[in-house]
């Protein structure tokens, strides 16, 4: 549903055909979070969904036992650090403000920006010119990973 029964704006928009016009091929999307973790995310034009990878291998949904799929796929670069003192290796993930990534859709890809003003109000993703963002209707997966985080699309 695009309407929230609350009133609650999401700050997206969407379209039935979410491919960005002018983008790149996106085949593949991979992102890496660490030394022991990549996720892929392969195109599959028979179905327009991407198929999700994590660890060298699918990523399963737990309550279907079927491959993840998703529409969108967003990667969105922020500041990430250690938090100072903390034993557990717990980080620090910077989500207000604004900054820079990718999103991905119908196997292309285009650059934008996602800004998030306050921890009170939606995240919204822009084209690099600023025109909102529209993604496809469907489910996202959504990558935030620190600023130089290795990603290539493909």
């Amino acid at each position: 549903e695009l309407e929230h029964p609350d009133g609650f704006d999401t700050g997206l928009s969407f379209a039935e055909d979410g491919t960005p016009a002018g983008g790149e091929p996106a085949q593949t999307v991979s992102v890496r979070f660490s030394s022991y973790k990549t996720g892929v995310f392969t195109y599959d034009g028979e179905s327009g969904q991407y198929l999700v990878e994590e660890y060298d291998a699918p990523y399963v949904d737990g309550n279907t036992g079927e491959q993840v799929a998703v529409t969108n796929v967003l990667v969105l670069f922020t500041d990430i650090s250690a938090i100072p003192g903390d034993t557990s290796g717990r980080l620090s993930v910077r989500t207000t403000g604004e900054g820079t990534g990718y999103f991905a859709c119908g196997g292309q890809y285009i650059p934008i920006r996602w800004e998030k003003l306050s921890h009170d109000s939606p995240m919204t993703y822009a084209r690099t010119d600023g025109t909102p963002l529209e993604l496809g209707v469907g489910s996202s997966y959504i990558n935030i990973v620190a600023q130089g985080a290795q990603v290539t699309l493909e």
